[in-house]
Parts: C-alpha cells; sequence; structure tokens
C-alpha cells in the first residue's frame, strides 16, 4: 500500500496556481528533441513547484550525466541504429517522471490543478537542444581526441 501523497497547502492558491508538467510531456519532449536534458528540466521544474530543491538539482545533474551518455552512444552506433536514441529518451524519461511523480501530478489534477502549456514544453525542448548542442561539442572533440569514437 502507497502512503498517501501530501500536496503543499500553496500549491493550488487561486491567485496565482501552480502548474506541472505530466510524464507525457515529460516523454514527448525527450523524444521530440532527442535527449534526456529535456525531459529532467521538466521534471526538475515540477520538484521546484512541489518544494523539492534538493531533488530538482540532483534531476538535472542526472540528466546533463544521461545526455553526455547518449551523445557518446550516438557517436559509437552505426548510422541505422542512432535513431533509436530519442525513442530510448523518450522511454527512460516517461518513466522516470511516472515513477517519480505521477501520484502527484494525478492528486494536483484532480485537485483542480493545471498542467503547462505544450507551448512551453517546446520552448523549453528548443532551449534543452541548444544546450546539448553546447554539450555535445566539447564531448565529440574529447572523444576524438581520447579515441572514443573509433572501432
Amino acid at each position: 500500500m502507497k502512503p498517501e501523497v501530501m500536496l503543499p497547502p500553496t500549491l493550488l492558491n487561486s491567485d496565482n496556481p501552480a502548474r506541472l508538467y505530466s510524464p507525457s510531456q515529460v516523454g514527448g519532449v525527450s523524444f521530440f528533441f532527442g535527449f534526456p536534458l529535456a525531459g529532467a528540466i521538466l521534471i526538475s521544474s515540477n520538484y521546484k513547484t512541489l518544494g523539492e530543491s534538493g531533488l530538482r538539482f540532483r534531476t538535472l545533474i542526472i540528466g546533463i550525466v544521461l545526455t553526455i551518455f547518449a551523445l557518446i552512444i550516438s557517436f559509437r552506433l552505426p548510422e541505422e541504429f542512432v535513431s533509436a536514441v530519442p525513442f530510448l529518451s523518450m522511454v527512460v524519461m516517461y518513466f522516470w517522471a511516472k515513477s517519480a511523480q505521477l501520484d502527484f501530478y494525478e492528486k494536483f489534477i484532480a485537485a483542480g490543478g493545471y498542467r503547462h502549456s505544450i507551448l512551453r514544453v517546446c520552448i523549453i525542448g528548443i532551449l534543452a537542444l541548444v544546450c546539448v548542442i553546447f554539450i555535445a561539442i566539447p564531448v565529440f572533440l574529447l572523444g576524438d581526441s581520447f579515441g572514443w569514437f573509433t572501432a
């Protein structure tokens, strides 16, 4: 039996209602923008809204590490398998969000809360993709100099 999920009392303030990202939004942004960083940003934003600053920071660090790992795998995979990376990213991020935050999300929505808009999710995804490009350049340069990408 799961423990009762308690929402912070200020979460549903009618003057400035909080919004959360759904696990589907987390998985979708990870798929369409190809890397875990975007999904980790959304999960971390949910933790900020829920008042869990420690988990927020840890989520961002894990998202960056997973993104670097996905980049290294992408450079090492044969070209015909590279398209599997966004799919795997989506699956991992969706199930991470679902296992970590689904109970809070469902209770929040049932209590009259809102989820963030798709437009906001897409903007965050595009910004995360720009960050991934800035992460990919050093990973590629380091990997090339250390021979990570040679068979």
